[in-house]
């Protein structure tokens, strides 16, 4: 699959820098990401560890000002989140979180 994205020159700041400032927390049993910036954010998947053992998630597209959440079991063990997204480039770029 091929993604386009029109950027309008007047939009300014980095998406990699909005990846790497997603806004992370938890309620109940969902992990929620927060995309406070004026990009779309292409997350690939997600990871986190309990007692040793990792769990991952497929992503998805987070759109600017959106939340994305994810449904984890024993969300109270879970003190950080890793997470890949895809640069302008195609890269993956990965990143963590503390909750």
């Amino acid at each position: 699959k091929i993604k386009f994205f029109y950027r309008p020159a007047a939009l300014t700041g980095s998406p990699v820098k909005a990846a790497a400032e997603l806004r992370w927390h938890k309620i109940k049993n969902e992990v929620i990401a927060t995309n406070n910036s004026k990009f779309y954010i292409s997350l690939v998947d997600l990871s986190w560890q309990i007692n040793g053992k990792k769990h991952e998630q497929s992503g998805t597209m987070i759109s600017p000002g959106a939340t994305a959440k994810f449904v984890v079991s024993n969300t109270e063990q879970i003190s950080q989140i890793r997470y890949t997204v895809i640069d302008d480039y195609g890269g993956i770029r990965e990143f963590s979180s503390k909750l």
